[in-house]
């Protein structure tokens, strides 16, 4: 079976219709974060001050450190794991040779 796809040219209305779309995804999801932005700069507020304040400073720790804890515990479990799975003699090997990376 031959999945072969015939690429189409650069000025083809299928390349045009597909940049519009993704131009419209583009501008839909960027749209909320430049309002905030303009809205901020042209409010009373004092950009910097509400950047560095405890409301903005605390969330912004807990989520670093939330990350950091998850990457390093997947980081730990998986390279077990993998260990396990490859250099030991275990039960049920290539059962879990499938099931781990899901």
């Amino acid at each position: 079976m031959n999945l072969r796809v015939k690429a189409s040219s650069p000025g083809s209305p299928a390349t045009t219709r597909l940049r519009l779309v993704a131009l419209a995804c583009m501008s839909l999801l960027t749209a909320p974060g430049v309002y905030l932005i303009i809205r901020h700069f042209t409010g009373d507020a004092d950009p910097l001050g509400l950047l560095w304040s405890q409301r903005t400073v605390g969330p912004l720790r807990r989520t670093v450190v939330l990350a950091l804890l998850v990457s390093t515990t997947a980081t730990a479990v998986g390279t077990t794991l993998a260990w396990l799975t490859t250099r030991t003699d275990l039960p049920a090997k290539r059962l879990f040779r499938i099931l781990l990376p899901l």
